[in-house]
């Protein structure tokens, strides 16, 4: 792979492909690092590393410039937004994911739902504290994305709480607040899902 890419950019074949294609040597060494991280915890054997490459050696190029050209290598729509996102959602991840100030595990999640493992494998290789960012996604993928409520709407509506969309807000919410170690247990779920409803109307009527 390392002597392909090499002699790729020895004979400007990257260039050639397109004006935002590098495969240069600070390229090779990222596509390195990916490599490694992905044969490590938590991305062994779940990421597809070639994607993870491919986004690599494409950090140059803008969103449409990306989209208009994974489109001519017949890539699966699928697979030309997880190449994308990782070439240009990823670096704005691993800066955050690597802030000194603490985030809290809803934030975590709100960030981080959602997104392809290679888009959150590119966001370590590229993030400039590669471990915290590590460890962070870690966290994510092994323990806050499968926390679940254990109430749902149809304990709100028992509850007397009428179909609405705030209804849905206020799960949301309440999630957040037992990702942050807020809430323990299903009756204190329910009761500041309740408390939440009380407060957005409350901010709906004012609104209207």
């Amino acid at each position: 792979m390392v002597i392909a890419l090499n002699r790729m950019s020895e004979l400007r074949l990257d260039r050639a492909l397109h004006r935002g294609l590098n495969a240069g040597r600070q390229a090779v060494a990222v596509v390195q690092r990916a490599d490694e991280i992905a044969s490590e915890a938590p991305f062994e054997g779940v990421v597809r590393a070639p994607l993870v490459r491919l986004a690599c050696l494409c950090l140059e190029m803008r969103a449409d410039e990306l989209y208009d050209w994974l489109g001519k290598l017949r890539l699966r729509r699928e697979e030309q937004d997880t190449v994308a996102g990782a070439a240009t959602i990823a670096p704005l991840l691993g800066e955050r994911l690597s802030a000194d100030d603490e985030i809290a595990s809803s934030e975590l999640r709100e960030m981080l739902d959602g997104r392809p493992l290679e888009v959150l494998l590119t966001a370590v290789v590229l993030a400039p504290d590669t471990e915290r960012a590590r460890e962070r996604v870690t966290a994510y993928l092994e323990r806050i994305r499968h926390v679940r409520l254990e109430i749902t709407g149809e304990d709100l509506k028992q509850a007397g709480v009428p179909e609405s969309p705030q209804l849905g807000e206020a799960l949301r919410e309440t999630l957040a607040l037992k990702l942050d170690g807020a809430l323990a247990g299903r009756d204190q779920e329910l009761q500041a899902a309740l408390r939440l409803l009380g407060r957005i109307r409350e901010v709906k009527g004012r609104a209207d």
